[in-house]
């Protein structure tokens, strides 16, 4: 069994940014999410672009089984 997350930062930075109180929460989410997940599946998966990866598991240091930065393939897309 595995547990996947998507994060495509282009409509995040965008439009759903404003959802959150501060980017403090939406980190911390993050972290809540995937660190009471992997308690219960032995591989977790993240689906996202470049610059998400930055940020997730570069910059925050959450870990993840598998990385695919498959949503880079979306930079000239419009996220709408």
């Amino acid at each position: 069994m595995r547990a996947v997350w998507s994060f495509w930062s282009k409509p995040f930075h965008r439009h759903h940014k404003r959802v959150w109180r501060s980017e403090l929460h939406h980190l911390l989410a993050w972290v809540l999410s995937v660190e009471r997940a992997r308690r219960h599946y032995p591989r977790t998966v993240l689906v996202t672009d470049t610059e998400g990866a930055r940020l997730l598991v570069d910059k925050l240091g959450l870990r993840f089984t598998t990385v695919m930065t498959s949503l880079a393939a979306l930079d000239d897309r419009d996220p709408e």
